[in-house]
Parts: structure tokens; C-alpha cells; sequence
């Protein structure tokens, strides 16, 4: 079963002179679904000439009616077509089958229809329950197991190896392919062993298989990583996309499983029997950790805490003793992403920063930059004045990695790290949308005093407003950094005369609902899209002798990427009692001295 889509709306960039023919190879129960419909929603796309095939092509659809790879090489014979797909460790697979089946029997049962598939008579007719599952694994004549090898050394290989005479119709027809077993054997009794036995001792077959995954095949992704291997293959194309929070469970079908514990047992005799494309998928993983940047997990284990630390990027937060106890969670889904956090003090309780020091991955940084400095001994700016001036120095610590600032109450997902490095090499600087526009929350003077041009407050009030509360930020973006830092620490243009903050108290009494006056004002966010739209969209910025070096011509905002801070952040939840809840089943690492990063007094 394969999906066959042509890539003439997805890849006409790389490839002008001819269209390039992709190949989605599915193989049942891979989410190979989720991964299709997310290359649609992707590229806002409805439909991409997908199999079955349009009237057109039906001639030769009609002449190779049992599998479309014949299809494909028929009606495609002057393209090369590439191959991609996605594999899943074997056991979920076998499982996840089982189930599928099971609700494909009720479903025909009740509409009066026969079985389907490659299952043999025998398996479908002790597909009645939930509990049949093990009777179901056992059975001699379950096609089911070692599937993935199947497919890849047979469907994808030019060899002429197993099923040479049969190949059209031997992955829909379970007597097809029981005659070409026997053939290749000379073993009548191989439909009694079951075909799962033939291909656990094909040497020769699972070999090619190897080979398909390992090199022939254009990209193999993995279900367990589906939203990585949907960003990845479009990485790999060299077209953008947009970030999406890809849920299989909603996206495609639901899942068929239900909540069932299975026995050690159940699952080493799974396993056993699916030795192949347990081979297979340990390639298929190291093949994706290699050409996605995604380590595997055996290859996290290492014996000091910070060896294994991510250090081309950081998160970077400040927090004074008020915030003290909400950081914790922060720090604690860090140390699940393995991303380094730079933790400036605004003002900690002796106690408290000395216990802060000694957690894995933190960088505790004491002294504030020399731009603070007034700041500090005089506390005279209001709000976040200083997030700027730190963002900088971190900047300026680590010049070559990505800076992640986030606030004390943001928790990071475990596949931070991904959505933070694949968004930030292709967009220097993330942020996400937030409720309001930047001309409803802009005090004018600060419009008039940081663009020092005449417009107006109503010329922003189509402006999506973006939030401060989680911003990324490539190398790249410094010269923006030290505008936002360099205003945001100018006391007219960050706190006018009369700013109340949003919603200020007049519109919460003269109209609360949507009404605005010149006195809401978002501070440090409101300069930062200011600076957002008129450095980097509109262009419009006018250098004067205070500011730093010209914003490169590269910088570009595109608003697609802010949803990958959505895919890799949350907000803490609240307790009753007002507090920032620790993310269940995580705690705090505590290093010794010798594992901690070097201390930056």
C-alpha cells in the first residue's frame, strides 16, 4: 500500500527544470496517516494527486490492480522517484494492528462484508475479543509479525530474490504469497509454519531490507518522533513549514488500542517474533538520530550530568525572591531537556541562591551587567526594564548558540530542544502571539521617542501584538537585542508620563471591555514590537548616533515559526493556593560541585 504524491507544490524549488516524484511507502499501523496529513496541513493543501489514481492514469491502474508500486513504475517510467517512510517499533506495531483489525471485523461483520488484508482465514476468525490477542500472536499463520521487513525487502528491492513471479499481488493475496514461499522453499508444509517463520529466517531478505532503509530510501522517519520527522523531512526537501503541534491521536485516526496491560510475557514472545524488524528499526533510529539531529536515548546515558547538556542553546531567566519557588519547575523540565539555564539573581535570599548554585545544569549568575547598574541601586524604571540588558549578556556570554529567555512560570515540553533548534535556523528571532494589538497597549510618546518619526498610535492598531514572556533568539539577532536593551533602559521612551500598564485604570472603568486610552502601555513588550515591525517588517528604523550597528538585511520575522514556542512551552498551572505547580513526576536534580557548570560570580 503505497501513497504516491508528486512534490510539484513542494519541492519545485529545488528541482525547477522537472518535477520530482515522491513516494510515501505505508506501511500499516506506522502513523503513516498522522505523517500524511501533516505534509497537507503543512502546506495548506487539501489534496496532492493521492492514490487511488485520477482518471487519467486508470489505464494503467487497471493493468496492475493488485499492488500501486507496480503502478507507480509504470505510469512514471521517465522520473526517478524517491522513496520515503515512516517505521514504529515492532511490538506497538504488532499491537496496534491487532486492534485495528479487530474493530475492522465488527465493522464488516455489521455491514455484511468480508475480511481484508493479508490476514489467513484462521487469524480472522479468532479475532472476536480483546483478550484473543495472545491467541492471535501465537497463531502459525500470522502475517502480521515482522511486517516492516516484508514490505522493505520485498516491494523496494530490484533483486530477484522471494516472490519474483508473484510480486504484484503478493502483499494483498494471502494465497499468493504462501505459493511463492513454498516455491522459494520447497517446503509444502510453510503455510501450516506460517509466514512469519519464513521471513524470521530469510536471511537473505531481511538483508535487503537493511540495505532500503539504511540507503536506498530518500527519508525514513519514526512514529515515536512524529512531529520531528514531519519537521525534518521538510528540512530535508529545503522548503519551509509551518510548526505545527502534531497530535496523531486527533490528527488522524484514534487510537484503536485500548488501555490493556500486557504481560511480560505477551510482549518477549512479540518481540521474539519480530527479531527482523526489530533489526531493521534499530537502523531506521540511527539513520533519524544521524540525519536529525536527535540523539538516541542509549545515547544520553553518560555518567556526568553536564557532559550531556546541550550547549548550543540556553534558557535564560531572572528571578528575585518572590519567584524564588516558581522557578523550581522551570528548572526541572530543563534538566528532562537536557538544555542549560542561565539563572540571573534579581534579589534571592542567601538560602535560597546558595541552593540554587548546586542544580544540575544551572549557571548562576550574581552580578547583573554594568548597564544595571543605576537600575540596581536605584530601582527607578517599572516593570521588566532590565530583561533586555540581560538577554544581551547572555547573548554576550555564549556569542555562537541560541538564547532562549522564558519567564520563571514557563515549563518546557521534553522536545524543547528540537522545536528551539529547528525554528531558530531558519528564523532568528521567535515569539508568539498574544491578545491585543501594539497600537491599543503603545503609549504615543514612546511611538514618537523610539521611532523618532511622525506616525501615529491608530497606524499600529492592526499590529498583532507579540508576547515577551518567551522570546528565541539565533546569533544573529544581537544588533536587535541591543536596541530593545538600549530603549528599554531609556526612561521617556519606557515609561511615559501618565502609563498605567494594561488595561490601564480609566478603561477599566470608562469601558472595560475592548476600549483603549493613551494610558495602557506594555513596557519592555510594547518597545519590542515596535522594534519588531519597524526594524525588521517595515524596515523604517532611523539610526542615530546612540543606537548600535545597522540590523543585518538576513533578520527576518516570519510569523509561521512563533507556534514553535507553542509546541515547546506551557504556562505552570495554579493551584488553589495560588502557586505554580510542580510538573507532576519530575524533581530537581542536585549535582556535586565537580558536575555543576563553571559558576559566572
Amino acid at each position: 500500500m503505497l501513497h504516491v504524491f508528486f512534490c510539484s507544490l513542494l519541492i519545485r524549488s529545488i528541482q525547477t527544470t522537472e518535477d520530482q516524484v515522491i513516494v510515501f511507502t505505508h506501511v500499516p499501523k506506522t502513523a503513516g496517516a498522522s505523517f500524511w496529513l501533516q505534509v497537507l496541513y503543512n502546506r495548506k493543501s487539501k489534496e496532492l494527486n493521492l492514490y487511488p489514481p485520477t482518471p487519467d492514469t486508470k489505464s494503467c491502474h487497471d493493468k496492475h490492480h493488485c499492488t500501486p508500486h507496480e503502478l507507480m513504475i509504470a505510469c512514471f517510467m521517465h522520473t526517478k522517484p524517491k522513496f520515503i517512510t515512516v517505521l514504529r517499533e515492532p511490538v506497538r506495531r504488532v499491537v496496534s494492528e491487532f486492534f485495528w483489525a479487530l474493530k475492522e471485523k465488527r465493522r464488516k461483520i455489521r455491514q455484511g462484508q468480508k475480511g481484508q488484508f493479508d490476514w489467513s482465514l484462521h487469524d480472522w476468525q479468532i479475532m472476536n475479543r480483546p483478550s484473543d490477542l495472545a491467541r492471535w500472536v501465537t497463531s502459525p499463520h500470522n502475517t502480521a509479525h515482522n511486517r516492516q521487513t516484508h514490505f522493505f525487502g520485498r516491494i523496494l528491492t530490484s533483486s530477484p530474490i522471494l516472490y519474483q513471479e508473484y510480486a504484484s499481488c503478493a502483499s494483498t493475496n494471502t494465497s499468493q504469497t504462501m505459493k511463492a514461499a513454498e516455491e522459494r522453499y520447497g517446503r509444502k508444509s510453510v503455510a501450516e509454519r506460517g509466514f512469519a517463520a519464513v521471513i524470521a529466517t530469510d536471511i537473505e531478505l531481511l538483508r535487503h531490507a537493511k540495505i532500503q532503509i539504511e540507503k536506498s530510501l530518500f527519508f525514513v522517519g519514526l512514529a515515536e518522533c512524529i512531529s520531528e520527522s514531519v519537521q525534518c523531512f521538510f528540512a530535508k526537501v529545503g522548503i519551509s513549514s509551518r510548526i505545527l503541534n502534531i497530535d496523531q491521536q486527533e490528527i488522524a485516526h484514534k487510537s484503536h488500542a485500548p488501555f490493556l496491560r500486557l504481560s511480560k510475557q505477551l510482549l518477549r514472545d512479540i518481540a521474539q517474533r519480530n527479531r527482523a524488524d526489530s533489526d531493521i528499526y534499530k537502523i531506521a533510529q540511527e539513520r533519524f538520530s544521524r540525519e536529525c539531529g536527535i540523539p538516541l536515548k542509549s545515547e544520553r546515558k553518560v555518567t556526568s550530568f553536564s557532559n550531556d547538556l546541550k550547549q548550543d542553546i540556553f534558557i535564560v531567566t531572572a528571578i528575585s525572591q518572590n519567584h524564588a519557588a516558581e522557578v523550581l519547575g522551570l528548572i526541572a523540565t530543563a534538566q528532562r531537556c537536557r538544555l542549560p539555564l542561565i539563572l540571573y539573581d534579581l534579589g534571592l535570599y542567601p538560602k535560597e541562591s546558595m541552593k540554587l548554585r548546586f542544580a544540575c545544569g544551572v549557571e548562576y549568575i550574581s552580578r547583573l551587567p554594568a548597564s544595571l547598574d543605576d537600575w540596581s541601586k536605584t530601582k527607578q524604571l517599572y516593570g521588566c526594564a532590565w530583561k533586555p540588558a540581560i538577554i544581551a549578556d547572555a547573548m554576550s556570554r555564549h556569542p555562537t548558540s541560541y538564547i532562549v529567555w522564558t519567564d520563571a512560570s514557563i515549563r518546557l515540553k521534553s522536545n524543547a530542544a528540537f522545536h528551539f533548534r529547528f525554528a531558530l535556523n531558519q528564523y532568528p528571532l521567535l515569539a508568539r502571539r498574544t491578545i491585543g494589538d501594539v497600537g491599543s497597549y503603545t503609549h504615543p510618546d514612546t511611538i514618537k521617542r523610539v521611532l523618532r518619526t511622525s506616525k501615529k498610535r491608530n497606524q499600529y492598531l492592526d499590529k498583532p501584538m507579540l508576547a515577551a514572556t518567551v522570546v528565541g533568539l539565533a546569533p544573529t539577532a544581537k544588533p536587535f537585542i541591543d536596541q530593545w536593551s538600549h530603549w528599554s533602559l531609556d526612561r521617556a521612551a519606557f515609561q511615559p508620563d501618565f502609563a498605567q500598564g494594561q488595561p490601564c485604570d480609566h478603561c477599566r472603568s470608562q469601558h472595560p471591555e475592548n476600549g483603549h486610552c493613551y494610558r495602557c502601555h506594555r513596557f519592555d513588550q510594547s518597545i519590542f514590537n515596535l522594534l519588531v515591525y519597524s526594524l525588521i517588517i517595515e524596515r523604517s528604523f532611523k539610526q542615530s548616533g546612540e543606537m548600535t550597528s545597522p540590523l543585518p538585511s538576513t533578520l527576518v520575522l516570519s510569523f509561521d515559526s512563533i507556534n514553535a514556542i507553542h509546541n515547546a512551552t506551557l504556562l505552570a498551572t495554579i493551584t488553589k493556593r495560588g502557586q505554580r505547580q510542580l510538573p507532576r513526576g519530575l524533581s530537581i536534580r542536585w549535582c556535586r560541585k565537580r558536575d555543576v557548570i563553571p559558576l559566572s560570580l
